[in-house]
């Protein structure tokens, strides 16, 4: 429920950009559109940077599992393949093949819920919002793909056991013949599609499209790529995705070595938060600024996590003083995102009653209006008549 009204609430909120400017109900959709994409990157980058963090998960689960809906995938079927009398050693082959369909199976079952609710809303764009939506199904679960598949192919080695076994799945060794041809013909090309092919092709589009994209049937379908952002920073959505998957690499793919990983991840942080600074992207000031506000809560977690929670020296009021710094500085975010949202949204249905009310006021007065001349012409005598 929660991706379905992201992508009524985005595809709507971007058509007919040219009215936005100068309209306030346009405004304030455009401006939840935007919260609800904040709340995405703030749940993948946390779900991405402290996935091998368990005091993390302690505090924000939920909200680091959010932004990997193939890690809750994986997690909520096991127990349904233990149940099925599926062997622990077979694990590895059905949860890859889940990770990789199932934001396709996902996309489906959306399409069969909106083609039979179109059978009641005739005037309902199907086709545009089935490609909105798939825009956002590859935003939303490509870090989260990424990161699982890098995972298969990690190999951790353990003193004195004499052979490497696979992160995720340490029932199979890294040489084992048969996990070597998966990781070939399956895991690899899928990494392959996620990685690269899926930003490639988006940034394709949008470059063709660079000339269309005020226009409504434009707007509507790949509005949540650029809607917020000025017409020469059209690309921006594609920097923010490149962000994401430098981060996803780097946790399982590229280096193992966590002091590194702290390091080069606050570096592409605070290098996106630059770019915001020097490029001003957005065509709200405040988007700016929120944008900088989300990096900084980012770079801080990471910190705080690193240093705070996992302190060497084990100090209990240390770490009890950074649960709580955490605690109050992500709560007070969720809480301002969700308020924004929330109160976005009851500006948007109070003002979608009040312009049914209106309509319904100004049809009722025309009727009116016709059925007193006709009285009149009616009743009332010519002049030349009463002389």
């Amino acid at each position: 429920m929660y991706q379905v009204f992201s992508i009524y609430t985005i595809f709507y909120a971007n058509k007919n950009l040219d009215a936005s400017d100068n309209n306030f109900l346009s405004k304030r959709r455009i401006e939840r559109s935007y919260y609800i994409k904040s709340l995405l990157t703030y749940t993948q980058i946390m779900s991405i940077l402290f996935i091998n963090n368990s005091q993390i998960y302690r505090i924000f689960g939920l909200t680091s599992q959010l932004g990997n809906p193939s890690s809750l995938v994986v997690y909520g079927t096991q127990c349904s393949l233990k149940a099925l009398g599926v062997s622990h050693k077979d694990f590895l082959f059905y949860q890859t093949y889940i990770v990789i369909l199932s934001p396709f199976i996902q996309y489906l079952g959306l399409a069969v819920f909106l083609l039979v609710l179109s059978r009641f809303s005739k005037d309902m764009p199907l086709k545009k919002i089935m490609v909105a939506a798939l825009i956002f199904f590859m935003i939303s679960y490509q870090p989260g793909i990424i990161n699982n598949l890098t995972q298969y192919l990690s190999c951790t080695t353990l003193k004195d056991l004499g052979y490497d076994y696979i992160s995720s799945h340490p029932y199979w060794t890294c040489n084992d013949p048969a996990y070597l041809n998966f990781a070939s013909y399956v895991v690899k090309p899928s990494l392959v599609g996620w990685c690269l092919l899926i930003p490639v092709v988006l940034l394709a589009v949008l470059r063709k499209k660079k000339n269309q994209l005020r226009e409504e049937d434009t707007s509507g379908m790949y509005g949540i790529l650029y809607a917020d952002l000025n017409l020469d920073h059209y690309y921006w959505g594609i920097v923010l995705m490149v962000l994401k998957l430098a981060l996803s690499f780097l946790v399982y793919g590229l280096e193992r070595d966590a002091q590194v990983q702290i390091c080069v991840s606050l570096i592409l942080l605070w290098g996106y938060q630059s770019l915001i600074r020097i490029k001003k992207p957005f065509r709200n000031k405040n988007f700016n600024k929120f944008e900088i506000l989300l990096i900084n809560l980012l770079m801080f977690n990471i910190v705080v996590t690193t240093y705070g929670l996992n302190s060497s020296e084990g100090s209990s009021i240390a770490s009890g003083i950074s649960v709580v710094v955490s605690a109050l500085f992500n709560g007070g975010f969720l809480l301002l995102v969700i308020f924004k949202i929330v109160s976005l949204t009851i500006i948007n249905l109070l003002a979608t009653i009040e312009k049914g009310v209106f309509k319904r006021r100004v049809t009722r007065k025309i009727l009116l209006h016709d059925d007193s001349q006709n009285s009149i012409t009616n009743s009332d005598p010519s002049p030349s008549l009463v002389l």
